[in-house]
């Protein structure tokens, strides 16, 4: 599984330990310990460059400032404490909500008004660079069907797809409540060459 820690996995103590011992001893291994073999080696053999790189890297470890082959912080029994703490609250978190990712449908057609949806996206690109657009989700009537309409700031755009309709409704219509609720823009080519427009909606909501 991939480790996407703030802080590396390698122990800032143990760095500390291996740093002193290069005062008295072979230096260099605090470097070995956390990847960074290149430089392990140029302070073994100028022993920890002459001893004041070994005494600069100790102030540093010491000070939790020391870093890892990877760029990462090493260690220590906060950081550890910190990460398990909000590794619980993400995992507390997902238990709790749902996430819904969806292309809107029908972005290419017009709406009853006669009013162009293309255009209203085309629009609201360029608006997005400098303002948040508000996105609304409003439930209405297709040929008899009930659907949910994606708008965007009370512009429609288009319609939420079939296959997430019954889930959109349930929270629509129910008591869920939505946290989050934003849109993409997108524009492409099709076959023929013709710019469109496409708009993707990321929705989150409490399970």
């Amino acid at each position: 599984m991939t480790n996407y820690s703030a802080t590396s996995s390698k122990d800032n103590n143990t760095a500390l330990i291996l740093c002193a011992i290069g005062i008295v001893g072979i230096a260099g291994l605090h470097y070995f310990y956390t990847g960074k073999i290149g430089k392990g080696i140029l302070y073994l053999l100028t022993g920890g460059l002459f001893l004041i790189g070994t005494i600069i890297d100790l102030i540093s470890i010491a000070g939790g400032k020391f870093r890892d082959c990877d760029g990462k912080l090493l260690s220590t029994p906060a950081s550890r404490q910190k990460e398990e703490e909000e590794a619980a609250a993400r995992k507390r978190y997902d238990e709790t909500h749902k996430k819904l990712f969806f292309s809107v449908a029908g972005v290419t057609f017009n709406n009853d008004d006669g009013s162009s949806r293309q255009s209203t996206l085309k629009r609201k690109i360029k608006e997005s660079e400098m303002s948040v657009v508000n996105v609304t989700l409003v439930t209405c009537e297709v040929e008899g069907s009930s659907a949910v309409a994606v708008k965007l700031d009370g512009e429609q755009v288009g319609f939420v797809p079939k296959a997430y309709l019954d889930e959109v409704l349930s929270v629509v219509n129910g008591d869920k409540k939505i946290k989050s609720l934003s849109e993409t823009i997108e524009k492409f080519n099709d076959d023929e060459g013709k710019t469109v427009y496409r708009c993707d909606i990321y929705m989150c909501y409490e399970k």
